[in-house]
């Protein structure tokens, strides 16, 4: 087999770094890296490719984590010359470039050091929840059974009845929410003192307890309105996204809500979530995917007895507890990276 031609790539070593110059969002000036992972690696030409001396490489490393070399960059770019999305940027300006480090390494690395504890403390942290929420996945398809079946694969002992196929309509009566007139000042509270009122938006957490607008008393008695414990479920646009209201609440007409019958409210919002991809192809190709109060009643799931509702609910509700708690440390976390970053660095 004949070898690759490898003249228009660079042969990086482990250490070394590359700039990428390719712009994208989040990104507007490209990223720098070092290779890490790897002994040994090939780069495009494309790439700028540095192996740095009398500096901590490490600091380095975090440094082009910041933004703080941008300013530098940008007097490069200042121009706006861009070529089929790269940053047109010759390689001696590249180099000539001004980045400010502190001038004993003995400091470098200390940073350097106190930013890697923080960054593995992230990594951990991000480890358990991506292990946790995979293992809610495999649950997720063992626990609840396909249409064609009848039982699921895992389920707790005791329970030995077949699940029953049942309209969303059955679960418990089914409202779809609506918008007090936004004209009417005297509808709404400027600040969170009044009754959440809760649109796609607000639904990003299984539990929802507050949200971007607040309605009046006045206002609350022109709402649609569901108690506590309803399950929300978002049906036009944004399909499918859902939320358990931690208080009464309500909810706009993007939204359609379940107020639970004989039947579990955790139970139905991890059902939904199961099925969020049937669920959404109801929908249709049309501008503004949309699943009507008709169609939305008719959703077929499988359902087990109450009893095992519970139960199940039960576990996936606590599951989700723990999720939670570890996304509010990592969005803590990320928070004090950032400031720590912005902070020790010029």
């Amino acid at each position: 087999m004949a070898s690759k031609d490898m003249s228009n790539y660079y042969l990086l070593k482990k250490g070394d770094f590359a700039y990428n110059k390719s712009y994208s969002n989040g990104f507007p000036l490209g990223t720098v890296k070092r290779l890490d992972k790897y002994d040994q690696g090939a780069l495009s030409s494309l790439y700028i490719v540095f192996r740095p001396k009398k500096v901590n490489t490490d600091f380095l490393s975090i440094y082009y984590d910041t933004n703080k070399w941008h300013r530098e960059v940008m007097k490069l770019s200042a121009e706006g010359a861009r070529n089929h999305g790269l940053l047109n940027i010759p390689v001696n300006s590249f180099f000539e470039k001004n980045i400010i480090i502190p001038i004993h390494e003995k400091e470098q690395l200390e940073i350097a050091k106190f930013l890697k504890r923080l960054e593995k403390i992230i990594a951990l942290h991000q480890r358990s929840f991506n292990m946790l929420n995979q293992k809610k996945q495999v649950l997720l398809r063992k626990m609840f059974p396909s249409l064609r079946e009848d039982i699921p694969s895992i389920r707790f002992n005791s329970f030995e009845q077949d699940w029953k196929l049942s309209n969303l309509g059955d679960l418990g009566e089914v409202l779809t929410g609506n918008t007090p007139s936004t004209k009417m000042e005297s509808y709404w509270e400027k600040g969170k003192n009044g009754y959440i009122w809760i649109t796609p938006s607000d639904v990003f957490k299984y539990k929802t307890s507050e949200s971007m607008r607040y309605l009046s008393e006045e206002g609350w008695k022109k709402a649609r309105k569901v108690p506590k414990n309803s399950v929300l479920i978002t049906s036009i646009a944004s399909i499918g996204k859902n939320t358990i209201n931690q208080m009464p609440a309500a909810f706009n007409q993007q939204i359609n809500a379940i107020i639970p019958k004989e039947n579990s409210a955790y139970f139905i919002l991890t059902c939904m979530e199961k099925n969020k991809v049937q669920f959404s192809s109801i929908a249709g190709k049309t501008a503004t995917p949309i699943i009507n109060k008709t169609d939305f009643k008719k959703f077929k799931v499988k359902v087990p007895q109450h009893p095992e509702q519970l139960v199940i609910g039960d576990l996936f509700e606590k599951i989700d507890d723990i999720l939670s708690y570890y996304q509010k440390k990592l969005d803590v976390l990320q928070k004090i990276k950032s400031i720590y970053l912005s902070k020790m660095f010029l």
